[in-house]
């Protein structure tokens, strides 16, 4: 696995992050009014030499997150599951449920927030709605090398042998 690591998006990162294709398309605009919101947060993923491979945006509520986009080049690679890891334990104690829509013709985003454990809950127009609820747990535990908060016998959000 190669070393990426995620930080938060800073305004010099977005002109790099939107050249990656996003699961919603964006613009700056989408990212600078996120990135204004006492409650928004966008993430970035770098590999080693410190290119932008991967961003995650999620709005912050008491009880939840809400994925709002995300871009990576492969849904299967370090990346989007360093993304994912990131925000897992982020989340705070008190949030416990993930949500997100998804476009129905992104069939890889699809497979990959499923395989995190994620279920469909609504379908709107060509969106697919879905969730994840959380257990919240203070048992920390290690996957993909990244140790993250979950319960025992509760599915982890990553895919297995991450």
């Amino acid at each position: 696995m190669t070393n990426h690591t995620t930080r938060w998006m800073i305004n010099r990162d977005i002109a790099a992050a939107l050249k990656l294709p996003a699961m919603v398309p964006w613009d700056q605009g989408d990212m600078l009014e996120l990135n204004r919101l006492r409650n928004g947060i966008v993430m970035v993923c770098e590999d080693s030499d410190q290119q932008i491979v991967g961003w995650l945006a999620y709005t912050l509520s008491q009880s939840s997150v809400g994925i709002c986009n995300i871009a990576v080049d492969d849904w299967e690679a370090e990346p989007a599951i360093a993304l994912m890891q990131r925000m897992l334990n982020k989340m705070g104690n008190r949030r416990d449920l993930v949500t997100l829509e998804c476009p129905a013709d992104q069939d890889d985003a699809l497979v990959f927030f499923r395989s995190c454990g994620f279920t469909v809950w609504q379908h709107i127009n060509d969106m697919i709605c879905m969730r994840y609820d959380l257990p919240i747990s203070t048992e920390l535990t290690e996957i993909g090398g990244e140790v993250c908060r979950r319960s025992t016998g509760y599915p982890c959000m990553l895919p297995e042998g991450f």
